[in-house]
């Protein structure tokens, strides 16, 4: 398997001052590993965003367990 760059000092080589941003980075260093388009990475990107604001939803949102010695959880005790 052939990327771009494999590491830090890498990345820096690779775009030589050209101020890329580092999304298009990220798009072309899984095209080269994944074999996928633009738009395959785009849509895992967008799913991995979407899990992430759900757990952030729920862990806010806190939980409630009566069989526990602390009923409430820290995230709804704090409010």
């Amino acid at each position: 398997m052939s990327v771009p760059f494999s590491t830090c000092a890498d990345m820096l080589r690779h775009v030589a001052g050209r101020n890329t941003p580092l999304w298009k980075l990220a798009v072309a260093y899984e095209q080269a590993r994944g074999n996928l388009t633009e738009a395959d990475i785009f849509a895992k990107m967008v799913e991995i965003v979407r899990i992430l604001r759900r757990s952030i939803q729920q862990g806010i949102a806190g939980t409630h367990y009566d069989d526990r010695v602390l009923a409430i959880s820290v995230a709804s005790s704090t409010r």
